[in-house]
């Protein structure tokens, strides 16, 4: 009698976290069709790009390196065509970056840090489009929101009304 109950929870516990793994899967998957219909009517008639013709296209000479090298990463996180990603799309509205699970801000900033040197830390709350974050990376700066006027060393600033 008790191994039967027993073996009724561990059935019921089973089922249930399969029920939940199988709701969450298909909420993501909902969102990701969402994400890739929106960038596909936003890069429609884009011609695609390299890594390396996107930063040629797109930024000074300086920054170049920097601009190729954030695409590929860009490349590594996106659930759409990095190759036909501008500058100016949206990391958060137009690309879905964190709408699925989150992994992929923490991915590019450890990316970033471990790449250049640079913290991005609570610098995301205004980094909107790539082309913040390449100027971001390229100042070589850590962010410290909140102190003096608001606004980082770059001239970036932080939330609405300070920390």
């Amino acid at each position: 009698m008790l191994m039967s109950i027993l073996e009724f929870l561990v059935f019921k516990v089973a089922f249930h976290v399969l029920r939940v793994a199988w709701r969450d899967s298909l909420k993501h998957s909902r969102e990701a069709a969402r994400i890739k219909k929106h960038a596909a009517q936003l890069m429609a008639g884009r011609k695609p790009l390299s890594s390396t013709a996107f930063a040629a296209t797109f930024f000074s000479p300086s920054e170049r390196a920097i601009a190729a090298k954030i695409h590929e990463f860009l490349g590594e996180i996106l659930i759409v065509d990095v190759t036909r990603v501008h500058p100016d799309d949206s990391l958060f509205g137009d690309l879905g970056v964190e709408q699925l699970d989150g992994m992929d801000l923490s991915y590019m900033e450890w990316r970033v840090k471990r790449e250049w040197g640079v913290r991005i830390g609570p610098a995301w709350v205004f980094l909107r489009t790539v082309r913040d974050l390449v100027t971001y990376v390229w100042t070589g700066k850590d962010c410290h929101v909140g102190i003096g006027d608001g606004h980082d060393a770059r001239g970036f600033s932080g939330p609405p009304g300070g920390r």
